[in-house]
């Protein structure tokens, strides 16, 4: 999944440099499914964009002892249904 980072034109920042296009790879040589969240939460939030695409995380005040964000806010439904328009793979 993309970390929600967005550029001053409302695209994803690629955080995650090389990493998702060398898991895609290997899952391609070994023949080896792959259900790629990176490139699906992109599409999700460029589609929502930065400000509504902040409803689909659960914000914590900093410093506290839950310091983080986490999937599960308004929309975690919106996961799911990137998952069902997957072809039946698994």
């Amino acid at each position: 999944m993309h970390r929600r980072s967005f550029d001053s034109s409302g695209h994803i920042n690629n955080t995650l440099g090389d990493y998702p296009e060398a898991v895609r790879q290997a899952a391609q040589e070994t023949g080896t499914a792959l259900i790629d969240l990176n490139a699906m939460s992109k599409i999700l939030y460029e589609a929502w964009g930065p400000v509504e695409s902040l409803k689909a995380f659960v914000h914590y005040p900093a410093n506290t002892f839950q310091d983080r964000i986490k999937t599960g806010g308004q929309y975690p439904f919106q996961y799911l249904w990137c998952l069902c328009k997957l072809p039946n793979v698994l």
